[in-house]
């Protein structure tokens, strides 16, 4: 087996409940400089910089769930939703129970005032994030990617089975158990390891993915190895072809790759 590119999602695979990285995942991209690493996640690329700074000219980040991609600094891809979609995404996020959207841009990331409990939440996947008393100017000032609505007591996927219509021209999917994120249809995180795949030659059957959640699903469809973690939803289990023997807080995306390296 012949591998050229590892995609990684971060919650809930890479990452622990504490939200670390696991030990020796650095020295690993390190010492595989023939391996082409991806981080694929619903978060903002300068919160995953932050985060892997260390190796950060080293990672492709997938950010946004899809809709942003940048390797050494640069974008390499990005799909920006039109300002009618824009309108019709906040309106619809504003419509939920428990809502409370962002406007998720190429600059920043902008949500009106909520209260602090509700508040800290975007500060963990949003590095450049303002808090405005006008969201749509702002969402009307940058290039908007993604509508992301937080929802509030952790029932996002009960909120998001009441959805009966998304505009035109976009998709609605579960980023988690608080997040509903409202995109271009064709915004996912396949389609972005797709353009990552044939941008530097690399064949699906030399790629691999690790995820665990319904974001991730369309990574598992691209990539010829693909993983779900131990502690994946079911749907997430039957699309991988193998399933970690261990979960994210035991290390089981770096046992994995120890066993196969």
């Amino acid at each position: 087996m012949t591998v050229k590119f590892i995609a990684f999602d971060l919650d809930g695979t890479l990452l622990d409940s504490n939200k670390k990285y696991p030990e020796g995942f650095i020295e690993f991209v390190n010492n595989h400089p023939d391996i082409m690493f991806a981080l694929s996640s619903g978060r903002q690329y300068y919160c995953l910089r932050k985060q892997f700074e260390e190796i950060a000219d080293k990672i492709v980040f997938i950010s946004e769930n899809g809709a942003v991609v940048f390797y050494k600094g640069e974008i390499i891809y990005k799909n920006i939703m039109e300002d009618s979609k824009v309108e019709a995404s906040l309106a619809l996020g504003r419509s939920l129970p428990g809502n409370a959207p962002i406007a998720c841009g190429i600059d920043s990331a902008y949500m009106e005032p909520v209260e602090e409990e509700v508040a800290k939440e975007p500060l963990m996947y949003y590095d450049r994030f303002s808090f405005v008393d006008d969201l749509d100017y702002y969402a009307h000032n940058d290039e908007i990617m993604k509508i992301a609505v937080f929802i509030r007591d952790k029932k996002a996927e009960e909120v998001y089975n009441t959805i009966a219509s998304v505009p035109e021209g976009t998709a609605a999917v579960l980023s988690g158990d608080s997040w509903i994120d409202i995109s271009n249809r064709d915004v996912d995180k396949g389609q972005a390891i797709k353009v990552v795949l044939d941008k530097f030659g690399i064949d699906p059957s030399e790629a691999m993915a690790f995820g665990d959640y319904l974001n991730d699903i369309t990574m598992m469809q691209v990539c010829g190895e693909s993983y779900a973690m131990a502690n994946a939803l079911p749907q997430v289990k039957a699309a991988a072809k193998y399933v970690t023997e261990f979960g994210n807080d035991d290390d089981g995306v770096m046992r994995t790759l120890k066993n196969l390296f």
